[in-house]
């Protein structure tokens, strides 16, 4: 079942010469991973924020968007707020509230629940993402992944039908950025919920998309699964952003099926070549002369540090 479809959307931000989206033509089906990208500033941001109106800018606004074949402009705020969840690429732009749990707790407030209810929700997704030790603590103290992770928790808290996330995972580090995709992954295939996301790094979502979607100059260019936009991708500069495996499938002018995994890279790679190099001679070395660097009345002092020392009782 189709959940969400756009019909030549356009918008021009206001004194904008151009517009940042045109002729803007999409369709989803409810329980797909699409994978939006695109080179920065091609409409990514903005197309995603189109989706969610209460975040969305002020300009100039033509076109159709239909979740479940209805109008989102004839659809109630309070019904759209709880089933289109929405998280920002900063983690601490939307966070609210000092403590973890008031945090996992707002939306529910403001959708009218029960206490018994929202505490009844807030315990099923501790558990769920595994944050019941964060549980107490203050939302300052968490680290960039805690608190994404947080962002998370308290949109699924509202039990949305379609998480739309702008990049994510671009502030996080790499195991935190990994953690959080097999999250995603995982309400994907366990509660059916439509997963909408920008990225640039497209090394750990490409391989989950059902549907990736190109955007260049504030229109899509392409649109279809991860292997067959590999292809099509081959001679434009966003090829150097798709994983590697599929980068080294298009540099080698190959034929078949691109690789876009590390284990489908290394199958295709000893089904296709040989290793015939045991041994790569070391070059000798030769030292250069010339002077590498050269300083000249350089100082330095350490600042002055003041240690302060407490004596009692235990």
């Amino acid at each position: 079942m189709e959940i969400l479809r756009i019909e030549n959307l356009n918008f021009k931000y206001p004194d904008a010469e151009k517009k940042a989206l045109e002729e803007i033509n999409l369709s989803v089906k409810e329980g797909d991973f699409v994978v939006i990208c695109g080179k920065s500033g091609c409409g990514k941001t903005t197309l995603l924020k189109m989706l969610k109106k209460a975040v969305r800018p002020v300009g100039e606004i033509s076109g159709k968007i239909f979740y479940f074949n209805e109008d989102i402009e004839k659809i109630d705020e309070n019904t759209f707020a709880c089933e289109i969840g929405y998280v920002m690429q900063n983690p601490e732009s939307q966070i609210i509230t000092d403590k973890v749990w008031h945090e996992l707790s707002f939306g529910l407030e403001n959708m009218g629940l029960s206490q018994s209810e929202i505490s009844c929700r807030i315990g099923e997704i501790s558990s769920y993402f595994g944050i019941e030790d964060l549980y107490r603590k203050n939302t300052a103290e968490l680290s960039g992944g805690q608190k994404q992770l947080l962002n998370l928790s308290s949109v699924i808290a509202m039990n949305p039908k379609m998480l739309v996330l702008d990049e994510p995972t671009s502030q996080l580090d790499p195991i935190a950025k990994s953690e959080f995709i097999s999250t995603l992954k995982k309400l994907n295939d366990e509660f059916n919920i439509t997963i909408i996301i920008v990225e640039h790094n497209l090394e750990e979502v490409f391989n989950l998309a059902d549907k990736v979607v190109v955007m260049e100059n504030s229109k899509i260019i392409f649109e279809g699964g991860g292997k067959e936009i590999c292809k099509k991708l081959k001679n434009n500069d966003l090829m150097y952003a798709l994983p590697e495996s599929a980068r080294i499938f298009n540099s080698l002018d190959a034929d078949g099926e691109c690789p876009i995994t590390v284990k489908e890279g290394r199958e295709f790679i000893n089904a296709n070549y040989k290793n015939n190099i045991k041994r790569i001679e070391k070059e000798e070395y030769i030292r250069n002369e010339k002077e590498a660097v050269k300083c000249k009345n350089l100082c330095l002092r350490y600042k002055k540090i003041r240690l302060t020392y407490c004596q009692g009782l235990i």
